[in-house]
C-alpha cells in the first residue's frame, strides 16, 4: 500500500494541486529540474531503475530463502535477515566512500552480489565438506569470500587493502545474521552442560564475538588503521574462537577433536601468517624510506 500510494496516488493528488495553482506549478518545475540533475548525478545510467531496487531486494531474499530447507516461519525470518544484511552493506559502503569511491549503482550491485556469493559460499563449503546440499558452513565464507573481494579489486581497479578492509565489516555482519538464523532454526547447538539441562551457549557467544569485532574493526577501517590486515585479523580471531568453542558444540563426530577444529586451525594459521607478512613488509618499507632520507 505504501508503495502504491507513493508511486500512484500521491503524484495524482500533487498533480491536481499543481494544476490549479501557478505558484505550485512554478515550484514543481523548479524542484523537478533540481531533482533530475541530482538524481542523475547519483545513479547515472541506472537512474530509471533505481527506485525498483527495494523490490529487487525482496525478490532476491525470497529466492535465496526458497532454497533453504526450513519452515515457512523460518523462511520469513531468513528473508528479514538477508534484507537487513544487504541494507547494512549498502549503508556501510556508502559510509566508506572515502576509501572505495564507488558510485551508488555499483554499491547496490555489490551489496546484492555479496549476499548471493556469501550464501553460495557457505552452502558450497557444506556440500564439499560432507555432501550436504542443504546445509551451511560459515567456514565457506571465511575461505571463499576473498575470491569475491579479489574480483572486486581487479574489476574496479581499487587497492586490495581498501577492498578487503571495507568488505570485512560486511562479511562479519552477514555471518552474524546467519548465526542468528541458526538460533531460530535450532542448529549448531552447544553440548549439554554436565549436571544440568542447559547447553553451552556457543551460538550466543559467537554473536557476542561478532558484535565485539564490529565495534573494534569499524573505527579501524574508518581511520585506515592496520590497512590491509583487517581481514586476516578477522580470520585469525575467528579461527581461534571456533577452535575453542568446537570442543563444546554438537558434532557429527564422536571424537573430541573433529573436522571443524582443522578448519579453525587453518583459518588461525592463515590469518596470523598474512598479518605477520604484512608487518614484515611494512618494516622493510619503513627502513627503505629512512635510508632514502
Amino acid at each position: 500500500f505504501v508503495w502504491l500510494f507513493y508511486h500512484d496516488l500521491f503524484p495524482s493528488i500533487k498533480g491536481l494541486v499543481t494544476a490549479f495553482s501557478q505558484e505550485a506549478y512554478d515550484e514543481d518545475v523548479k524542484q523537478a529540474q533540481y531533482g533530475k540533475v541530482f538524481y542523475s548525478d547519483l545513479f547515472g545510467r541506472f537512474a530509471y531503475i533505481a527506485s525498483d531496487i527495494p523490490i529487487i531486494l525482496i525478490l532476491l531474499a525470497g529466492l535465496l530463502a526458497a532454497i533453504c530447507p526450513v519452515t515457512t516461519l523460518l523462511r520469513a525470518f531468513l528473508i528479514v535477515l538477508l534484507l537487513i544484511g544487504t541494507v547494512f552493506n549498502v549503508i556501510w559502503l556508502l559510509k566508506t566512500q572515502d576509501r572505495l569511491r564507488f558510485r551508488i549503482p555499483l554499491v547496490l550491485l555489490l551489496s546484492l552480489l555479496h549476499t548471493v556469493f556469501g550464501v553460495g559460499c557457505v552452502k558450497l563449503f557444506a556440500f564439499l565438506e560432507g555432501g550436504d546440499a542443504g546445509g551451511m558452513s560459515l567456514f565457506g565464507g571465511v575461505f571463499f569470500m576473498p575470491v569475491f573481494y579479489f574480483l572486486v579489486t581487479k574489476l574496479t581497479k581499487r587497492q586490495a587493502a581498501d577492498v578487503f578492509d571495507v568488505f570485512t565489516v560486511c562479511m562479519i555482519f552477514t555471518v552474524m545474521c546467519a548465526r542468528i538464523n541458526c538460533m531460530m532454526s535450532g542448529c549448531c547447538r552447544g553440548l549439554i552442560i554436565p549436571g544440568t539441562q542447559l547447553r553451552f551457549p556457543t551460538r550466543e557467544l559467537e554473536i557476542i564475538y561478532y558484535i565485539g569485532m564490529l565495534l573494534l574493526l569499524i573505527p579501524w577501517v574508518r581511520k585506515r588503521a592496520h590497512a590491509g590486515e583487517i581481514y586476516p585479523i578477522y580470520m585469525a580471531t575467528y579461527g581461534a574462537f571456533r577452535f575453542v568453542t568446537e570442543f563444546v558444540r554438537v558434532s557429527d563426530s564422536s571424537t573430541l577433536v573433529h573436522l571443524a577444529h582443522f578448519w579453525a586451525a587453518l583459518a588461525l594459521a592463515v590469518g596470523v601468517s598474512i598479518c605477520g607478512e604484512r608487518q614484515n613488509q611494512k618494516g622493510k618499507n619503513k627502513k627503505k624510506r629512512e635510508i632514502e632520507k
